[in-house]
């Protein structure tokens, strides 16, 4: 399952590095880099909300994965 998430993860940064790439290298047409659409389509207060909310999860799995403890009890498992 390591293996998806890098994927998603992976292809997720590379679309929004070309959308913004893009909109960056066209500025004299109408078409908004990806930051800026998404600032003009979400209120600062929700996506900074869902922001909070990802990197807490990204804290939390990561925190776990970390713990001695729990890295004790995986490796008895197997």
């Amino acid at each position: 399952m390591h293996w998806l998430w890098v994927a998603w993860a992976a292809s997720g940064a590379a679309l929004f590095a070309a959308l913004e790439t893009y909109g960056l290298r066209h500025r004299g047409d109408d078409d908004l880099t990806l930051t800026e659409e998404i600032a003009r389509h979400i209120p600062r207060w929700l996506f900074f909300a869902g922001l909070g909310a990802l990197e807490g999860w990204i804290a939390s799995h990561f925190d776990v994965e970390f713990d001695e403890r729990s890295r004790a009890r995986r490796v008895k498992k197997d």
